[in-house]
């Protein structure tokens, strides 16, 4: 455990991006870039809130921050823990059918009900589906339950029908780690990667946490971005010249294709 002062903390933070808000990037316009320690604290009184259901830290940014780093002052004696979930294999184990229509697919991401910006207007953008990680060059699956809404430009009952196979991804026991917080505990975390989630279950006991958030060094990375990768690509076309149904039934009984 790293028992960190605030100073410390916003030290620490500083060796792995930029410190900007606590939600990301654009900042209020005119304003100057300023730190802003989001400090989580729920007790009898204050419910544990929305962080309990699966999400990347401010995907309704425009440049939504790229980490995060936890660091709890009071745990619960009681629940309280974080789970992660790995993006990578959430896309990787999605079916071949999915993942097509993914390709070059973008989400909404909508703050709302759990944000809102000023003027009760509610943050939101769009982001591709598929997110490439700048450095390591994989894809992951960049939507969660708590913030993405729809793929855009599908019907509704298409876009919920495929993000709901996204769901089922995200909830798979195999892609995630629990941690059990303690005083001092520090968790820091890649949002272009994973998604978490705060388990709401210490309610009415206290708990603590003071949270930074960083955003990427380099500008051309700030904002999520796809590059399909040549081997994407080549499964992509083999998916899309895979025999139909009706070629499998030419086939077998050498009736004329309808192709």
């Amino acid at each position: 455990n790293q028992h960190l002062t605030r100073e410390e903390h916003i030290r620490f933070s500083g060796y792995f991006g930029a410190l900007g808000t606590k939600f990301g990037e654009p900042l209020v316009d005119g304003e100057e870039r300023k730190l802003e320690v989001g400090e989580l604290t729920s007790d009898s009184t204050k419910a544990a809130g929305s962080a309990d259901q699966w999400h990347s830290d401010a995907s309704w940014a425009e440049r939504p921050p790229m980490g995060s780093i936890l660091l709890c002052k009071q745990p619960a004696p009681v629940g309280g823990d974080t789970l992660w979930t790995d993006a990578y294999a959430m896309y990787e184990g999605l079916s071949p059918s999915v993942k097509s229509k993914l390709q070059g697919a973008s989400c909404l991401h909508q703050g709302y009900p759990v944000h809102r910006g000023p003027n009760d207007v509610d943050p939101s953008s769009v982001h591709p589906a598929l997110r490439t990680h700048p450095e390591t060059g994989r894809t992951a699956l960049y939507v969660s339950p708590l913030f993405t809404k729809a793929v855009v430009g599908l019907p509704k009952e298409e876009s919920d029908a495929i993000l709901m196979q996204c769901w089922l991804s995200v909830n798979r026991p195999e892609y995630q780690s629990r941690f059990r917080w303690e005083v001092g505990s520090i968790a820091m975390w890649d949002n272009r990667s994973c998604l978490h989630y705060a388990c709401g279950d210490w309610w009415p006991h206290t708990r603590k946490m003071e949270r930074i958030c960083v955003v990427d060094f380099d500008e051309a990375a700030k904002r999520p971005f796809y590059r399909p990768s040549q081997a994407i690509l080549s499964a992509e076309a083999a998916f899309n010249k895979a025999p139909t149904a009706d070629t499998w039934e030419h086939i077998a009984t050498g009736a004329p294709s309808k192709l």
